[in-house]
């Protein structure tokens, strides 16, 4: 069972087209603290990541895979779901860290 704070998303990969691309894929993100699992699938371009919301973020997993020379598609498509899951991804780490209210505790 997984955490609450960890989200699993499947990217699509630009340049990723062998067997060694996918392992310098999965190295890099994997050292990244908080990734959890990197799944890369080199014949259909994409990788499965998990990893802790609170620890590392979307953004961060972009800029890597960026400087090891594999972006995420560029396409208006794929650049489209990365920002929805960013604000998804917000929005899942703020309810981790809400407090609820409680009848025996003053308001702010």
């Amino acid at each position: 069972m997984h955490a609450v704070s960890e989200v699993t998303h499947v990217l699509r990969i630009a340049g990723m087209v062998c067997s060694a691309c996918a392992e310098i894929i999965t190295e890099g993100l994997i050292a990244m603290k908080g990734v959890v699992r990197v799944d890369a699938d080199w014949q259909r371009s994409r990788i499965t990541v998990t990893y802790d919301l609170k620890q590392v973020r979307l953004e961060a997993l972009e800029k890597v895979l960026t400087e090891i020379g594999f972006p995420p598609d560029p396409g208006l498509i794929h650049r489209l779901w990365r920002a929805w899951w960013r604000f998804v991804d917000q929005n899942t780490l703020d309810h981790c860290e809400h407090r609820g209210a409680c009848c025996s505790r003053s308001p702010r």
